[in-house]
């Protein structure tokens, strides 16, 4: 239906139908027309947005009118529909439409009551579309979401002294819609930081047990590391220890956000991070010594691992290359002198990175790390030369020509100056891999 052509002929007469089945008295007939408007919003959202104009009148009629199990289904139709359009400037006047009815939705909410968990999901995709429109809105949610990790942090003390069992998963989800709002809003979450005790509560939940809360926090100071570094700079030290102890793949998902949170604060604030460089190094050394980090990245196409783990490691490995990327960028004489200590974990790590800038970002750090200390790679020289070669060989989107006349420097002057070590690191290749690098670098 969706690749029919034109699109008045099945798409939208199917729109309408489902519009008026949303409507519908029947309680069964309206979480179905929800589910399948969502359904449609994944497949076509390209082909949805032309009719926004009649699918926004019918949500915030969906909204006056129904009763909690259709509502919880109505939150993740528009959360899925804002999550899919994205930030565009052709459909925020029509999201923001719903944004009044949704907050008032929200004032009156009972945080013990059912529907919360997925209206705060689904104001959190509204805000990713939105962006800076929802300033207006964004202070009844910080003050909701403080209370809410307030809320957490006080009964963790108190449901762990008494023996019980903590759930923390409101906590969870306020510091996601901080997260969100902190993305959204930009420097415009400034003035909502200023004045709060945020940084206190994000400090308590980089402390807890819980992974989820860990998790959570960790990708929370990343954010707030992009949009609020003068604010959040006095805090780093207090921060920081955390984010590295939060280095450990036994909880994959808290260690990708820890990494990524040290790498923007390796981005956005050089000197705060200089003084834990041999702690992180030393960290991500470890790291790249776990069995099952080896595993994928020795052979991630072969291998027991389930997808999502598999998914998961490989994802550690890509911000691992990312964060000694930009270590190397703000601090070079730091790192330079240690490169022979991390250039082995830094060339697996490489192979994780997807984004074509991602890979010359890191391409260009490790190259001057490489010019400053050439030595420092001496012993992974061979892996480093495999490296390039793989990629050179199985990218269908080549890297910069700059790039590559770095390299070709790079490896004539390995050849001309160590001729013993680079003889000997050619000589551990398979020759697909030597005639990749000669060809392809003009080496003679």
């Amino acid at each position: 239906i969706t690749n029919q052509s034109p699109p008045e002929a099945y798409f939208g007469p199917l729109v309408r139908a489902l519009l008026d089945r949303m409507l519908d008295l029947n309680k069964k007939v309206q979480e179905s027309a929800c589910s399948a408007l969502s359904a449609l919003a994944e497949e076509a959202i390209e082909k949805l947005i032309p009719y926004l104009h009649k699918i926004i009148p019918v949500l915030l009629e969906a909204l006056k009118k129904y009763q909690i199990r259709c509502l919880i289904v109505l939150y993740d139709t528009i959360g899925t529909l804002a999550e899919y359009i994205g930030p565009r400037d052709d459909t925020q006047e029509a999201l923001l439409a719903l944004v009044p009815t949704i907050m008032n939705k929200w004032q009156y909410l009972d945080t013990n009551q059912q529907q919360a968990f997925p209206l705060m999901e689904c104001i959190t995709c509204l805000i990713g579309a939105l962006n800076t429109f929802f300033q207006p809105y964004a202070l009844p949610i910080f003050k909701s979401c403080l209370e809410l990790i307030e809320n957490t942090i006080y009964n963790r003390a108190v449901q762990q002294a008494n023996g019980e069992c903590f759930d923390p998963d409101f906590g969870i989800c306020a510091l996601d819609l901080l997260s969100a709002l902190a993305e959204g809003l930009g420097h415009g979450f400034d003035g909502l930081l200023g004045g709060s005790n945020l940084l206190n509560l994000l400090l308590e939940c980089c402390k807890d047990r819980d992974a989820g809360l860990r998790q959570s926090s960790f990708a929370l100071i990343g954010d707030l590391s992009k949009t609020t570094m003068p604010r959040l700079m006095p805090a780093l030290p207090a921060f920081i220890p955390h984010l590295v102890a939060g280095i450990d793949a036994e909880h994959p998902q808290a260690c990708i956000n820890a990494l990524w949170a040290l790498s923007e604060i390796s981005s956005h604030s050089q000197a705060q991070i200089e003084q834990y460089a041999v702690e992180i190094i030393n960290k991500l050394i470890l790291l790249g010594e776990n069995p099952l980090i080896k595993k994928v990245t020795l052979n991630p196409m072969n291998n027991d691992l389930m997808p999502e783990d598999q998914m998961q490691l490989l994802a550690i490995m890509e911000n691992v290359a990312l964060l000694l990327a930009n270590m190397g960028e703000a601090n070079p004489s730091v790192m330079a002198p240690k490169l022979s200590q991390y250039s082995p974990l830094f060339c697996n790590s490489i192979y994780s990175v997807k984004s074509k800038s991602d890979l010359e970002t890191v391409f260009r750090s490790f190259l001057n790390l490489i010019r400053m200390n050439p030595e420092g790679i001496l012993i992974s020289l061979a892996q480093f030369c495999m490296l390039v070669a793989t990629l050179y060989r199985s990218r269908s989107d080549p890297l910069p020509q700059d790039l590559g006349q770095y390299f070709a420097l790079i490896f004539n002057g390995y050849k001309s100056n160590l001729p013993s070590q680079w003889n000997s690191a050619i000589s551990s290749l398979p020759s697909e891999a030597k005639d990749v690098l000669y060809s392809t670098f003009s080496l003679m």
